[in-house]
């Protein structure tokens, strides 16, 4: 056997406390208990995402796609056309994936109706960033 020590606040500790007593458990039970099942799931027993802001309006793939696109424009990857020039390639061998193309048309229709929020890069960073 081997200890192992670990140091949190008391208030944690308490309400995890309330919380194991709950289930019939103490602290190292639940631990144990923790350390056995990501062993057998080969990582953690649950899922851990980032932290997303639920008010804001952008889809989290959407803000990653404006990223990857000024990453791309910064490496000399980017090419800027109209949305006519995007209609006119549909057809063609784009190197424009059609869910972007439609992401762009959605836009644009939404602009037109008065159904999309304009902010600012900073403003957009922020609000991932919360």
């Amino acid at each position: 056997m081997t200890d192992v020590v670990i140091q949190i606040d008391d208030t944690t500790k308490r309400e995890a406390e309330a919380i194991f007593s709950q289930l019939g458990m103490s602290i190292p039970v639940a631990v144990k208990t923790f350390l056995a099942r990501t062993i057998t799931e080969g990582g953690l027993p649950f899922k851990v995402e980032p932290k997303t802001d639920e008010k804001s309006p952008y889809n989290p793939e959407f803000v990653a796609m404006i990223r990857q696109a000024e990453e791309d424009e910064r490496n000399g990857k980017f090419i800027a056309k109209t949305m006519d020039e995007l209609r006119a390639m549909e057809d063609e061998d784009s190197p424009y994936s059609p869910e972007l193309i439609a992401l762009i048309r959605q836009g644009e229709e939404d602009k037109r109706t008065g159904n999309v929020v304009i902010k600012t890069w900073e403003e957009l960073e922020a609000m991932a960033n919360e």
